[in-house]
């Protein structure tokens, strides 16, 4: 089942040698999926090999050369860079004594990390989330969600704003889709049915998504406006559309095409504890490798 809002894809723009070229396919496979699982980009990435390089290199939209160094990591970085990031006409107009000034990176950078995070810029490079080196290796959602601000504000595409449609959600545990009862009052997971609400829409958020019933036009709630405010097992329910962080949801990766939705309020991730079809989802404490939590997403 297609599981990407994005398109982006990559081909070999010269011959590479074998060992290189099985690198390569693995870095870059593993960095496109990351960036297709939350941003609406496309594109074909031409990539090569160059013995000269240390690590990578890489223009607006140009060839991404990898060298003796070659790591999903990496991949991302250069990603990001062949996106704008650092190569773009405008980057250093919005750059000053060190920090970003655009006004939309701001207010994501924000969204993610409280009200007086910044984004500091070192040369071509941005942080935090900017992948520039290994410590910055996690929250790949959050790096393409900054990047897609750092674009808009140089007045490119934010493809992470236009990461939205209609999807069937599908639990990794008990290979179930997230539905709605048929009274409409509860949030289940079910067997597939053409009958059962099973389609949900995605909406961005300022690096976040509302989801709402494709039916109802309700929103996903997590019945809290309170930062960790509900207990452990809290149902999750519905409430008419309002923005409000009770209704927005962080598309958490964790491998493949698979996610943890986790609410910006309670901090805690929609969850079937394994639990039978039929059962309502609720919420739980985080745990990256718990498959109750795992979800992906199919179109309909």
């Amino acid at each position: 089942m297609p599981t990407a809002f994005g398109h982006l894809t990559w081909s070999f723009a010269s011959t590479v040698p074998l060992t290189q070229r099985q690198k390569i396919t693995t870095a870059m496979t593993a960095a496109l999926l990351q960036f297709n699982a939350v941003a609406n980009y496309s594109g074909d990435v031409p990539v090569t090999y160059d013995p000269s390089l240390a690590t990578a290199s890489t223009g607006y939209q140009g060839t991404i050369a990898f060298g003796s160094t070659i790591t999903t990591g990496l991949a991302q970085h250069e990603l990001g860079r062949w996106l704008g990031i650092g190569t773009a006409p405008g980057w250093s107009d919005h750059v000053s004594g060190g920090l970003w000034t655009g006004a939309t990176a701001l207010s994501r950078v924000r969204a993610y990390d409280g009200p007086q995070a910044t984004v500091r810029v070192s040369g071509a490079d941005f942080s935090p989330y900017g992948w520039s080196r290994q410590s910055e290796y996690y929250a790949s959602e959050k790096q393409v969600g900054l990047i897609g601000a750092l674009r808009a504000d140089m007045g490119l595409s934010d493809g992470t704003a236009a990461a939205s449609g209609t999807f069937r959600v599908l639990n990794r545990s008990n290979e179930r889709l997230l539905s709605v009862n048929a009274a409409g009052t509860d949030v289940l997971t079910k067997s597939s049915s053409a009958t059962a609400p099973q389609a949900w829409g995605f909406t961005p958020q300022n690096g976040s998504w509302t989801i709402r019933d494709a039916r109802s036009g309700l929103a996903l709630d997590s019945m809290s406006t309170k930062a960790y405010g509900v207990e452990y097992g809290t149902r999750v329910g519905f409430r008419a559309p309002s923005g409000s962080g009770s209704q927005r949801w962080e598309l958490e990766k964790v491998d493949g095409p698979w996610f943890r939705l986790r609410s910006v309020t309670t901090r805690m991730c929609l969850d079937v504890r394994q639990q039978p079809a039929g059962t309502v989802v609720r919420q739980w404490g985080c745990e990256i490798a718990n498959g109750d939590q795992h979800w992906r997403l199919a179109l309909p």
